[in-house]
């Protein structure tokens, strides 16, 4: 819900598809709401002629229809078109409101107050949509729902006045209201913020997706979608087909958004939808540093889907710009355990990357420092998503000899855990634990096919998590489903496998060789 009377029209008009932001999919989501408009402006040429004189029994009937069409009208959009339907604290400002227009029937100075008290509470409402989660899909329909109780209440409390201060007052609030209707009729409240990074839904045919755009800035931007099948782009008529990356899920293409507003077009078979996006311009948005065309645009992306979940979207930094500290010290104590299981030299892997370059080098500081070589023996990845995949691949299938497998923690992901290469990975907190399982559930709820990466819990949760560190080992399982049918593994960090402590705490100093 939340979607511009003007948006709506062309959401219905359109030849298929329709994003779920939108009014919902049927028709008569969009004639409700032309309803309730037509409802709105009624009650505003009451608000305005009540201080002029006495409304007759007609009059009074007329304002009350009015008032039940906004109320009840408002009640089954929020009710019935909102994906999810609307919570209780939703309905609780409408059965007030409702109630004030029943009052206002047959007792005026009861209906105000009535009235008054259902304004506050449905204008509580109307804040929390708009500063919540949900702002977009709610607050066209509680805003207008506030107008047309403010303008009954108005039209409860005025009294005939023939003093200009009066009539000059009830001219300022028709107007006002008026206005304000007008303003959220023609004004999409789900245009995107500029800069910011979205994720939406949409629905083709049957089948409902999610589409994620970072860094929504001017220039190659990457769009994730759920479903497979989708194109992506500018230009309808010529649109990039999405594929999948290795080590992550999901399907992706790059695609070049030009400075200011504009749209994105998705098909799927003969479904078409539009999303509306605004990169900025370059006076009012920082120019991106941020390289969606390299390999690790999709982590960076999934890190802006984390901060998107947390409500604190951004889209300034990539986690593959630089080596955290926590990163490092991880990458020391592995080599670390390295050393005290006997072993002389250590297999690298690495690519290109800010992060990567820098972990190399602590890894290879390590290794000296222990006694240690860059040769044959456990494979160390500190590499991106990209890499990491075609080397944990290679050690599967024999390609790239190696004692096991050692992954820096931003490499914990359940499409690399997945590939048999006798995973190890340096942790300071057990993803099984409360606050990792949090971002599970957010993150499935939101999303449902994606799967849980450091990178958006990190960008979730506001930095890294506390502990100790440990060394986790992955291991693919099968596991059998009770009868109930409840799916028991939507909440584990690693579907379809396992995680477990290997080691007790490590020390991230480096040990004397031998030691």
């Amino acid at each position: 819900m939340g979607f511009a009377m003007s948006g709506g029209l062309l959401a219905v008009l359109a030849p298929h598809g329709h994003p779920l932001a939108a009014p919902a999919g049927p028709g008569w989501a969009t004639w409700l709401r032309l309803l309730v408009l037509a409802a709105l402006v009624v009650l505003t040429g009451a608000a305005l002629l009540r201080p002029v004189a006495a409304p007759g029994r007609a009059a009074r009937v007329v304002v009350a229809t009015a008032g039940v069409a906004v109320v009840v009208g408002e009640s089954a959009l929020a009710v019935l078109a909102e994906r999810p339907p609307a919570p209780v604290s939703v309905v609780v400002p409408l059965g007030l409101a409702l109630a004030a227009v029943v009052v206002a029937a047959v007792g005026w100075r009861f209906a105000a107050a009535v009235g008054v008290a259902a304004t506050a509470v449905a204008g509580a409402e109307c804040g929390v949509a708009w500063f919540g989660d949900a702002a977009q899909r709610l607050v066209f329909d509680r805003a207008a729902l506030l107008t047309g109780v403010a303008a009954l209440a108005w039209f409860a409390a005025a009294r005939p006045r023939r003093a200009l201060p009066v009539h000059g007052t009830a001219v300022v609030v028709a107007v006002v209201v008026l206005a304000g209707a007008a303003q959220l009729t023609a004004v999409d409240p789900r245009r995107p913020v500029a800069g910011l990074p979205w994720l939406r839904d949409v629905v083709f045919g049957e089948t409902a997706a999610q589409v994620l755009l970072a860094p929504h800035r001017p220039g190659w931007n990457l769009v994730r979608v759920s479903a497979d099948g989708i194109a992506v782009g500018t230009d309808p008529a010529a649109l990039t087909d999405t594929a999948p990356r290795p080590g992550t899920t999901g399907r992706w293409a790059l695609v070049a958004l030009p400075e200011g507003r504009g749209s994105l077009w998705l098909r799927r078979g003969e479904d078409v939808v539009s999303l509306p996006v605004d990169t900025g311009s370059s006076r009012g948005t920082p120019p991106s540093t941020l390289d969606m065309s390299t390999a690790d645009g999709p982590e960076c992306a999934d890190a802006a889907l984390g901060a998107l979940l947390a409500g604190r979207p951004t889209g300034t930094s990539c986690p593959a710009d630089d080596l955290a500290d926590s990163d490092a010290e991880a990458l020391r104590a592995a080599v670390g355990f390295l050393a005290r299981r006997g072993h002389r030299s250590a297999t690298l892997v690495a690519d290109t990357s800010p992060r990567s370059v820098a972990a190399g080098e602590v890894v290879r500081e390590s290794l000296r420092r222990n006694g240690m070589s860059e040769g044959h023996g456990p494979v160390v990845v500190v590499s991106g998503w990209a890499e990491a995949d075609r080397a944990l691949r290679d050690v599967a299938e024999g390609r790239l000899p190696g004692e096991g497998s050692y992954l820096a923690p931003w490499l914990l992901t359940a499409p690399l855990l997945a590939i048999p290469a006798a995973a190890v990975i340096p942790l300071r907190e057990n993803p099984q634990e409360p606050a990792a399982l949090a971002y599970v559930s957010a993150l499935r709820d939101r999303v449902p096919e994606a799967t849980a990466t450091p990178a958006g819990y990190a960008a979730w949760r506001g930095g890294p998590g506390p502990g100790p560190l440990r060394l986790y080992a992955a291991s693919v399982v099968t596991m059998q489903l009770s009868t109930t049918g409840h799916n028991h593994d939507g909440a584990r960090w690693f579907p379809g496998g396992a995680l477990a402590p290997v080691s007790g705490p490590l020390s991230a100093a480096d040990p004397t060789p031998g030691g």
